[in-house]
C-alpha cells in the first residue's frame, strides 16, 4: 500500500508504520438501554439514579450519565466511559446481586447494552 507523500511517521525496516500500543488498550463507551413498565417509570428512574454512584466509583470508570427519553419517558439510557471492556465487566460485580431482583419487575423488557469505540 502506497503511503501519502506527507505522511511523516517513522517506519520499521520493512516500511510498516507501527501500531500504537493504545490501539490494544482502547477506551470504550458502554450504552445501556432500559424500558420501564409505564406505571413504574419513576421507580426505575430512582433505582438507576441510586446505582450511578456505584458505577462512577468503579475502577476503570471514566464517567457515567443517566438520560431519559425525550419522546418516551419510559426509556432510559446509561452512557458509561471505561478504560476497557474488562474494566466494565469487572465493575458489574460491584452492584449487589439483590439489586437485580429489585429492578427486574420494573422493566417492560430485558435491558440491552453494547460497547462502542471512537
Amino acid at each position: 500500500m502506497k503511503r501519502h507523500p506527507h505522511d511523516t511517521r517513522e517506519t520499521d525496516l520493512l516500511g510498516s508504520v507501527p501500531i500504537p500500543a493504545l490501539v490494544f488498550a482502547m477506551h470504550v463507551t458502554r450504552i445501556n438501554r432500559f424500558f420501564a413498565k409505564p406505571h413504574l417509570s419513576e421507580d426505575l428512574h430512582e433505582f438507576l439514579i441510586s446505582i450511578l454512584p456505584i458505577i462512577q466509583g468503579s475502577e476503570g470508570c471514566e464517567g457515567a450519565q443517566l438520560l431519559r427519553g425525550k419522546d418516551d419517558p419510559h426509556e432510559f439510557v446509561i452512557i458509561e466511559q471505561w478504560t476497557s471492556v474488562a474494566a466494565h465487566k469487572g465493575a458489574t460485580k460491584a452492584i449487589p446481586p439483590d439489586q437485580f431482583d429489585v429492578v427486574l419487575p420494573m422493566l417492560a423488557k430485558p435491558p440491552s447494552g453494547a460497547y462502542y469505540v471512537h
